[in-house]
């Protein structure tokens, strides 16, 4: 008889469907032991479920996995960030483990963000809600049926490895939904960066020397630190100053700050590159800076620079992948959605290589047609 599949559960698991629903759902812990059941044996596994509030019967669960299980699924609760024997018991146990959280424990208050056990184990579920208990499941029947796995190391077995698109043809829909929020996304932080470029280049050579200070510290500052960083500072440490943005606003601002930085520079290099006897015409036929700035300089500043604006444009596009680890919607997060329900990392990475190629492509093709509408010297 094949040795079952430990899931365990740690404490305060046994009154989902009563606790905090908002974050935990309403799904019992007795709906999710039957789900399990029914998806392991759909699969050709057996699992012993098990939930206690104690920390030690959790530690003598997985000693005893040790001898009477193939694999764990822990939900360790409140002891994932405070367990360090469960932390060693683990570490004893050589055969694939999965860490499993209901909620996103990473868009909770920062006591939640730290695991001790996220070092030892092989995979980690996190955010999917009870649903996250199949997939685990679902996971596994990917390792044991194409995969040899020793420790905390992976190796695929090529030869029995066979593409299979099904998976990305019935998820077609939502990856052009994601297409078109990364379209959107992009768009919108296009425009926020172009607001910043246009007003930092103003203040950058105002002669309020303040505002150059603010301006040149502002472009050190972004260009300097990782749109990651950035993005989690937003998205992360602005609500414990009482400030709580959605992740799709969120993405919008960081790659509004980000594009704005680089646009301060090339924007600025583009008005440097206008004839100082322009702007001296201009203010001799009685034209207010503002208005010089606006009718004379702008204009064939942006033709100059426009080349190495699209371009950082096309690189923010790519950049709204990064906006999936907030779980804002667009391209990368729905195709990670439907990897980790299928478990067809290739089929899904290579259609969405393809994705992003041609919406760089697209937005390319675009620019060209602007360009030669509005940027194009007339020709007699």
């Amino acid at each position: 008889m094949n040795k079952p599949i430990f899931v365990l559960n740690g404490p305060n698991l046994n009154l989902l469907g009563q606790r905090e629903p908002a974050i935990y759902g309403t799904t019992t812990l007795a709906d999710i032991r039957k789900r399990c059941v029914t998806k392991a044996k759909a699969l050709g596994f057996d699992v012993e479920f098990r939930q206690t509030n104690f920390e030690g019967e959790l530690v003598e669960s997985v000693h005893q996995a040790r001898t009477d299980a193939c694999g764990i699924i822990i939900n360790p609760a409140g002891y994932t960030f405070t367990s360090i024997a469960l932390l060693d018991a683990l570490k004893m146990f050589d055969p694939p483990k999965i860490e499993l959280h209901i909620s996103n424990v990473h868009a909770r208050e920062s006591i939640y963000h730290n695991s001790l056990i996220s070092r030892v184990v092989t995979a980690i579920m996190i955010g999917f809600g009870a649903d996250g208990y199949e997939l685990a499941i679902r996971r596994w029947q990917a390792w044991s049926s194409g995969t040899e796995l020793s420790g905390r190391r992976t190796r695929r077995i090529a030869m029995n490895y066979k593409l299979d698109f099904t998976p990305v043809i019935d998820g077609l829909p939502s990856l052009l939904l994601g297409c078109l929020g990364t379209f959107l996304l992009a768009i919108c932080g296009m425009l926020l960066a172009i607001i910043i470029g246009i007003g930092g280049v103003a203040l950058r050579d105002s002669a309020l020397k303040p505002a150059r200070w603010l301006v040149i510290a502002f472009v050190e500052l972004i260009r300097n630190t990782p749109f990651l960083v950035q993005i989690f500072f937003i998205y992360f440490a602005l609500p414990l100053t009482g400030i709580r943005l959605d992740p799709t606003p969120t993405a919008i601002i960081a790659l509004g700050i980000n594009g704005g930085a680089y646009a301060i520079e090339i924007i600025r290099g583009g008005v440097q590159s206008i004839p100082k006897g322009q702007m001296e015409a201009g203010l001799a036929l009685g034209l207010h800076k503002a208005q010089v700035f606006r009718l004379i300089i702008l204009k064939p500043a942006l033709r100059a620079i426009y080349p190495s604006l699209t371009s950082q444009f096309v690189l923010l596009t790519l950049t709204t992948s990064i906006a999936s680890a907030i779980s804002a919607y667009e391209l990368t997060s729905v195709s990670q959605r439907i990897e980790s329900e299928s478990f067809r990392s290739f089929e899904v990475y290579f259609t969405v290589t393809i994705f992003y190629f041609v919406i760089s492509w697209l937005m390319m093709r675009i620019f060209a047609l602007f360009s030669a509408r509005y940027f194009k010297y007339p020709v007699k």
